[in-house]
């Protein structure tokens, strides 16, 4: 599957997720009302410990779009680089950068050292990502590590959308370490916070593939004349 089929998938699971959780929140816990399967003839009364887990529930699978969509657009970098069997001589200079980072990473000094002349014709093949993502992603991290590989991002809603990001990020990490319980944790936000984390993040990682795409098509991680880069850029 291509980055923007598996991103399409994985937005439908979050708007599925918060047709649930909207649904959910809606039950006026006080009131003790059943809800009932007339199927297996079994009942459920939502309480207010249901209603703040599932909360933070949702914001687990918010960060799951993030770093996934985050993995998906830099592999496919890599394989647009695998695809063209290109060689370190063949790189962006940002890319080489990355290619060095990704030799240190594996612990392959010897090839780390070396100089451009020595390396200039090293096949580039990366079989894991060059930086580590896992559960460190806000939206200062993710314009970081696309910056280093050439790819600049859209940085005019920082202001709107940042703390979507860090708080997302920030209480992934907790649940996952088992900092907070699920319950205290959704006790901190409303639908409407909910929603606008959802929405931020949603538009965001789409404007991400967007340029991912463009970036490759572009072949902005080859090497080339800088005239060429910029008309390529301006298109």
């Amino acid at each position: 599957m291509s980055i923007t089929s598996n991103y399409k998938q994985r937005k439908e699971d979050i708007e599925e997720s918060f047709s649930l959780l909207d649904f959910l929140l809606s039950i006026e816990t006080h009131r003790g009302k059943e809800i009932k399967n007339d199927i297996l003839g079994n009942s459920l009364v939502v309480s207010q410990g249901m209603q703040c887990v599932v909360k933070a529930q949702f914001l687990m699978v918010l960060y799951n779009l993030v770093e996934s969509t985050v993995y998906d657009c830099l592999n496919a970098i890599y394989d647009a680089i695998l695809d063209d069997a290109l060689v370190y001589g063949s790189l962006s200079t940002e890319m080489k950068q990355i290619w060095r980072e990704y030799l240190r990473k594996r612990g392959l000094s010897e090839d780390f050292s070396k100089s451009e002349e020595e390396i200039t014709n090293m096949p580039i093949h990366f079989s894991e990502l060059a930086v580590n993502i896992s559960g460190s992603l806000d939206y200062r991290k993710i314009q970081d590590v696309f910056s280093k590989h050439g790819c600049v991002l859209d940085d005019t809603k920082r202001l709107i959308v940042a703390d979507s990001f860090l708080v997302v990020k920030n209480r992934r990490n907790q649940l996952a370490h088992g900092d907070i319980s699920f319950s205290a944790c959704g006790s901190n936000y409303m639908l409407s916070d909910l929603f606008k984390f959802k929405s931020d993040i949603v538009d965001y990682m789409a404007v991400l593939v967007a340029k991912t795409r463009e970036f490759i098509k572009s072949d902005l991680y080859k090497r080339m004349d800088e005239d060429i880069k910029l008309c390529k850029t301006t298109v």
